[in-house]
């Protein structure tokens, strides 16, 4: 099930963990980036970037068959979310980066669900 960070899904998940795994929703993600660029927070348009080849790559291989956009996919998304993770993770250590601005609140968001939107 495709859900946000919400811990009353994974309360279910863990009631049915052979039927249902979790995976997040990018949207959600970014949406906190944007909330952090509006506020002036360049950082965070790297990140916006960074999803949007995301939803390119999907748009590339949207009339492909399965088999051909998992491979797609595995070609080139890990890179892209892995780089991520990688600067989420070094803004996170930032002490200039407080966690209850936008851009920590962006940040924290996206390690914590990392496991689930790369799911």
């Amino acid at each position: 099930m495709q859900t946000d960070g919400c811990e009353l899904y994974d309360a279910l998940r863990r009631e049915q963990p052979r039927k249902l795994r979790r995976i997040g929703c990018v949207a959600h993600s970014r949406r906190r980036f944007y909330k952090a660029l509006l506020e002036s927070c360049s950082e965070s348009l790297w990140f916006i970037g960074q999803m949007c080849q995301l939803y390119q790559l999907e748009r590339e291989l949207k009339d492909c068959a399965p088999q051909e956009r998992h491979r797609g996919r595995l070609a080139k998304a890990p890179a892209i979310w892995l780089a991520m993770k990688k600067r989420a993770q070094t803004l996170r250590a930032d002490p200039r980066v407080l966690p209850q601005s936008s851009l920590g609140k962006a940040v924290n968001y996206f390690l914590n669900e990392y496991t689930a939107l790369v799911g």
